[in-house]
């Protein structure tokens, strides 16, 4: 039998080549950090906009926009603008809890400092009306995913998709810097009476 995929939710792997200079060192590791509710997150949600961050910036917008064209292909004047962007740093036996991200279009995770054994955990929300007991896991019949995680690799993915971390079992901080982002330009279109300038 031949199965199609239907509606399969796309997550972008992309790895930054180059390392991070002393400048972006620097600024990384005086970040101040307050407790989230499994783990740690940056006072500051707004990195991205940081003079010192800005070859970073540019390199994810970059990523981001590669994805969008891809998964997306716009037909209208239409890009994705990075919003708020902080770092997360979660210490051996933490988690980072289930969660989505309202108020962003596609969202992203730039991984700084990882363990070998670390990973990121997806989670499908559909509803399931029955449940058959599974013998053998697939992209199809699975309820969550993941995917390793290493330093200098960017994911992307729809904000809607649910995601946790499991807990750390390294010995090294994991850190990672993620971001949101919104549409700007035409979206829908005039004469479904469904436009939306922004």
């Amino acid at each position: 039998m031949e199965i199609e995929n239907l509606f399969p939710t796309a997550v972008g792997q992309r790895q930054k080549e180059s390392c991070f200079s002393a400048k972006e060192k620097m600024f990384l590791r005086g970040l101040k950090y307050i407790p989230n509710t499994s783990n740690q997150v940056s006072e500051n949600n707004y990195l991205l906009d940081a003079p010192e961050l800005s070859n970073l910036r540019q390199w994810i917008q970059e990523a981001v926009e590669e994805y969008f064209v891809k998964v997306y292909c716009p037909e209208s004047e239409v890009s994705l603008r990075i919003t708020q962007s902080w770092c997360n740093t979660t210490s051996k036996g933490q988690i980072h809890h289930e969660h989505t991200h309202p108020n962003s279009f596609v969202s992203g995770v730039f991984y700084i400092q990882t363990n070998v054994d670390d990973r990121i955990q997806f989670l499908k929300s559909t509803y399931r009306m029955l449940e058959v007991q599974t013998k053998d896991y697939n992209a199809w019949n699975s309820q969550t995913w993941w995917l390793p995680v290493e330093e200098d690799a960017l994911l992307l993915f729809p904000s809607s998709l649910q995601h946790s971390v499991p807990p750390v079992k390294g010995e090294k901080d994991r850190i990672s810097l993620s971001f949101n982002t919104f549409p700007v330009g035409d979206l829908g279109r005039n004469i479904f009476l469904n436009e939306l300038r922004v």
